[in-house]
């Protein structure tokens, strides 16, 4: 009987409890531990806001300050999380709000132009 090297000895032998694994359906797990959950689908949203708890409650005496109402604010999450969605829509492979990339320059343009409307004097971009 021919020795094998080493080397290919245990090549072979994780070869074969892999391809085990894989015909059993079964993910092999390394050294006893738990493989890691799959990766999300990044063009899924992260927290789905719509099924949150409902909205806090305001003390009457702060109701006159309406500006960081949620309504508002999701407002503006939509438009930011906007520039994601054109950059994606105009096929780039690498989208989002990446320094140097149109959707990121949007984005702070818009800002600029929010502080502005907001009576900000010195707005520089």
């Amino acid at each position: 009987m021919t020795k094998l090297p080493m080397r290919l000895f245990i090549t072979t032998v994780v070869a074969l409890l892999m391809s085990c694994g894989i015909a059993l359906g079964a993910p092999l797990a390394w050294f006893g531990l738990p493989l890691p959950p799959p990766l999300s689908n990044p063009h899924w949203p992260v927290v789905k806001i719509d099924q949150l708890a409902p909205p806090a409650i305001v003390p009457a005496e702060e109701s006159s300050y309406r500006e960081l109402q949620g309504d508002r604010i999701l407002k503006d999450v939509k438009t930011i999380v906007g520039f994601s969605r054109q950059d994606f829509d105009a096929g780039h492979r690498a989208w989002g709000r990446i320094t140097g990339f149109p959707a990121a320059q949007a984005t702070i343009e818009w800002a600029a132009k929010q502080f502005k409307q907001a009576g900000l004097q010195d707005v520089q971009v």
